[in-house]
């Protein structure tokens, strides 16, 4: 697979989560990828909490999430969700139907890691809507055919200033202009 850097294909390749304050890196960028290698290649993120999946997964709309079993959705919403997070493997059955899947880790509170298989099966014959299976591994991961989640602190956007604050700007820098021009007309000179 290869590789783009997430810094020069730009956003389509972040997750921006404003409500958990946080950045998630698209899961494809991080397919088959050892856990060694993902601190190299993308130093300024670190793997994700099973919490902030799970606070993810809910605010792209998969309510109710069990985090512990398997949880099945539709197609509407599914479509959006694999096309955010980014689907990595894509079959063709044949039968008019296809499927799309991510398999990603995460780390658990005992620092061991888990992920969610992800699956989307949409298609004429079998819309089988969509389904997100909690699995449980060791501190060891298998990562063949895998993701990981990967997070970071989303930067904190220069505040606006309000429209009172800009008010007293300009009516500080008209002030300054009089003055200036009240002195020219004076014939003021410095000494």
């Amino acid at each position: 697979m290869q590789l783009r850097d997430y810094r020069v294909a730009g956003d389509q390749n972040i997750i921006h989560d404003d409500a958990l304050g946080l950045e998630f890196l698209r899961l494809p960028l991080t397919y088959e990828l050892a856990p060694a290698q993902l601190t190299t290649l993308f130093p300024e993120f670190r793997v994700a909490r099973h919490t902030e999946v799970t606070a993810l997964l809910g605010n792209l709309g998969l309510s109710g999430l069990n985090p512990t079993g398997v949880n099945t959705y539709a197609v509407a919403v599914g479509l959006p969700v694999m096309a955010t997070i980014g689907a990595m493997i894509y079959h063709d059955y044949g039968r008019g139907s296809t499927a799309q899947a991510s398999y990603a880790y995460f780390l658990t509170d005992a620092g061991t890691y888990s992920i969610y298989n992800i699956m989307l099966a949409t298609g004429i014959v079998q819309p089988n809507g969509m389904s997100v299976i909690y699995q449980a591994f060791g501190s060891t991961p298998y990562m063949r055919q895998r993701g990981t989640y990967l997070v970071r602190e989303a930067p904190v956007a220069a505040p606006v200033p309000e429209p009172a604050s800009w008010g007293l700007l300009i009516a500080g820098l008209g002030l300054i202009g009089a003055r200036l021009r009240h002195r020219r007309q004076q014939g003021y000179k410095p000494a």
